[in-house]
């Protein structure tokens, strides 16, 4: 029998001697003030047994555990898959046992993280031979591995992954700050900007027109991710297109390009307003290679065009693009609006 059974049965039995005590005091005397008192004692006995006998700290419940350490207090700490911490002091009522535990068991969190991490790295890169291609400058790299194993949130880590990997295939594409950033936010805010990056060009650019209160893209989320240094701050920028008579401007989006074409005889101009990614957070999209899909950047157009309809000298088309060598982008002739 376990010691919590134990502990549970002598406190029943105890609980029934007390109220027959009651019973018999309260039936021979008269003195009621020295039955309360006494009761009163009990409840107090009680409640102190009790309370030794669980504190738990239970931050978000998961199914799986990952490590289960029991130090020589007897406090127990259990970090789950999703980087969750789960204490279990039962056995002694003491916050300092909690600390020491944790302590304890500081170096086992650290190397599960980075172990969680690079794993991730090996799914990425298909198993590859990480040391082969890979050669980070070792400044980059020491704060990458120091901060990164206090990364437990999977999210997180994912990006984390990404990070290491778009710095080993581009150097110094990830900054130092980028990584502060990152290691800052937390599930809600990395889900959110993961999110967000499906309405952002290849630039950084979200037009405003895209913007809808009722989705990912409305007002509240996008100031957050301002506030986290995602987005750069102001309620939006305005992006002014000129173009001059017989000539054109363009808006391009991974393989596919929307021309504004100026068939007038006067200077015209179109004015987007937008919110732009900051170069944090345009490194990061990068990293995570997240971009507008082909059917957002249609309805994208589409808009556009519909909102400068009023406007006889321009003229709007969007085409797949067959090839890019710089700024030369050769595209096929059929118009997809």
């Amino acid at each position: 029998m376990g010691k919590s059974k134990k502990v549970f049965i002598i406190l029943l039995v105890l609980s029934i001697v007390s109220l027959i005590i009651v019973f018999l005091l309260d039936f021979f005397l008269d003195n009621y003030d020295f039955v309360f008192r006494f009761l009163e004692s009990l409840l107090t006995i009680c409640t102190s047994a009790l309370s030794t006998t669980s504190l738990s700290f239970d931050f978000k419940t998961q199914k799986s555990k990952d490590i289960f350490i029991d130090s020589n207090n007897n406090t127990k700490i259990q970090m789950t898959n999703g980087g969750s911490v789960m204490i279990d002091n039962s056995q002694k009522n003491d916050p300092n046992s909690i600390i020491m535990a944790y302590e304890k068991g500081l170096d086992s969190f650290k190397k599960e993280n980075l172990d969680r991490i690079i794993d991730k790295v090996k799914k990425e890169t298909r198993e590859e031979n990480f040391n082969d291609w890979c050669a980070p400058k070792k400044d980059f790299f020491l704060k990458y591995l120091s901060e990164g194993a206090l990364i437990s949130s999977d999210d997180l880590q994912e990006i984390w992954a990404k990070l290491l990997i778009h710095e080993c295939e581009k150097p110094n594409s990830i900054s130092k700050r980028t990584l502060d950033t990152v290691k800052n936010l937390n599930s809600n805010e990395a889900e959110l900007f993961t999110r967000v990056l499906n309405y952002s060009l290849e630039d950084g650019t979200i037009y405003k027109m895209l913007c809808n209160e009722n989705t990912d893209m409305n007002f509240m989320n996008l100031s957050m991710l301002q506030d986290v240094g995602l987005i750069k701050n102001g309620e939006f920028i305005t992006q002014q297109m000129t173009i001059n008579p017989n000539d054109e401007c363009s808006i391009v989006n991974l393989d596919m390009i929307f021309l504004v074409k100026n068939t007038g005889n006067k200077q015209e101009s179109i004015n987007l307003d937008c919110y732009v990614l900051t170069s944090i957070g345009l490194e990061i999209k990068n990293a995570l290679k997240k971009h507008m899909e082909n059917k957002t950047f249609t309805d994208l157009c589409r808009k556009i065009k519909r909102e400068q309809s009023f406007n006889k000298n321009l003229q709007f088309s969007l085409h797949l693009i067959n090839s890019r060598a710089g700024s030369n982008i050769n595209y096929q002739i059929e118009d997809l609006l």
